[in-house]
């Protein structure tokens, strides 16, 4: 296989895409969601916990307490790192939590199995990417807090940044070599 240029592998301002938080964190959903890497409690934590996931670090906490409280009412004991990765392999399963925490999971659980799906169906790279990206709804928010000032607005661009160099190394792959397989992409 070709080696990548440096130009594929390198964001706009300099830095390794799998440095780039936002890119590192939509290469690990697509990486997990066409099973290249299985889901473990510690990546569960990690997507939920992204911008992919869109919950932070209480809500994740209430998430586990809540999937933990209806594995008790059923007379289970499994623990709730069983329990989130069980539940992002099942879309539907935080159907039951009536929170945003539970609509949020369930959309990364959704996104996941819809990568897998289109994985199934030999989609490239690049569209797995844009797959997970347009699912995220990340889109809107990061563009709106781009256009405002001060440490969000800088964030926002260096993530819009990331995005963007990820989406145009993904192109000139795809481009090169149409039937590379993600997995290759992704190593």
């Amino acid at each position: 296989f070709p080696t990548p240029r440096s130009s594929d592998l390198t964001s706009v301002g300099g830095t390794a895409l799998r440095d780039d938080r936002a890119a590192r964190a939509l290469l690990t959903l697509v990486d997990v969601g066409i099973g290249r890497s299985p889901l473990t409690p510690a990546l569960a934590v990690d997507l939920l916990l992204s911008p992919f996931g869109g919950i932070d670090r209480l809500a994740l906490r209430r998430l586990r307490l809540a999937l933990r409280a209806e594995e008790l009412a059923g007379d289970g004991n499994r623990t709730s790192d069983e329990l989130l990765v069980d539940a992002l392999s099942a879309p539907g399963r935080f159907a039951t939590i009536d929170h945003r925490i539970g609509r949020n999971a369930d959309r990364l659980a959704r996104t996941l199995a819809e990568l897998r799906s289109r994985n199934e169906q030999h989609d490239t790279i690049e569209e797995l990417l844009w797959l997970a990206w347009d699912r995220s709804g990340l889109a809107a928010v990061w563009f709106d807090q781009a256009l405002s000032a001060g440490i969000t607005a800088a964030e926002a661009n260096a993530n819009l940044d990331g995005v963007l160099a990820l989406f145009t190394a993904a192109k000139r792959s795809v481009e090169r070599r149409p039937d590379l397989e993600p997995e290759l992409f992704l190593d």
